[in-house]
């Protein structure tokens, strides 16, 4: 039939709207995970269905942070700030690579070392 599936929720804007993936797309999906994690296995954008997600995610201008909050019993909002919100980043060219990512934890697991 020539359509993709995706899991809109795990999914880059523009692996959804265009069918566009590369390693930024990945790191899209590197992020929400991470937020996952972080938030002990929280459902990402929360209870608004899939067709609310796909909306949210065309308006590029939307905050997602209000639909991904940062967890409550993070110690410290580096992880948060500076690897999971990077990561969903609308524009593709502004997105984190991995080596990227991989010197920021670094420098957040060795920070007071």
């Amino acid at each position: 039939t020539g359509r993709s599936v995706c899991a809109p929720r795990w999914t880059s804007p523009e692996g959804l709207f265009s069918s566009k993936y590369s390693s930024r797309s990945d790191v899209w999906s590197y992020g929400i995970t991470l937020w996952e994690i972080y938030t002990l296995g929280e459902r990402p954008f929360g209870s608004i269905n899939n067709f609310a997600v796909h909306i949210l995610l065309k308006n590029a201008s939307e905050n997602l942070s209000r639909f991904l909050p940062q967890p409550e019993h993070f110690g410290s909002n580096e992880i948060y700030t500076h690897i999971i919100l990077p990561c969903l980043t609308y524009n593709v060219a502004m997105r984190p690579r991995f080596r990227d990512l991989r010197e920021r934890l670094i420098t957040i697991l060795t920070d007071g070392e």
